[in-house]
């Protein structure tokens, strides 16, 4: 949604790979991380848009499963809650979020 998202990749040395979002919620879905997942896949950063959610239980247990850490940026869903109540930001390994000032 920003490049603070990839800049903030590149300064660790690290490469970006983008995925496909769904054409009708803007975000990240869980087939399109699994899909481009390789050997080298060390974290995943799901961005909500505009108050939508990307499917986090779907998202943290495929990148639990293979010792991949989460990113969640909530920075365009602040406040939001989630399933069950939860608040975006907390159901990664950490909350981030993307400004770009």
């Amino acid at each position: 949604t920003w490049i603070a998202c990839a800049t903030a990749v590149l300064q660790v040395n690290a490469e970006p790979v983008f995925v496909d979002v769904d054409p009708d919620t803007l975000v990240m879905t869980p087939a399109a991380f699994e899909a481009a997942i390789t050997p080298r896949t060390a974290c995943v950063m799901p961005v909500h848009w505009h108050g939508q959610m990307v499917d986090m239980d779907a998202i943290v247990t495929a990148a639990h499963q293979r010792g991949i850490r989460v990113l969640e940026d909530c920075a365009q869903a602040t406040g939001g809650l989630y399933r069950g109540g939860r608040h975006v930001g907390t159901m990664g390994d950490a909350g981030i979020f993307s400004l770009h000032n």
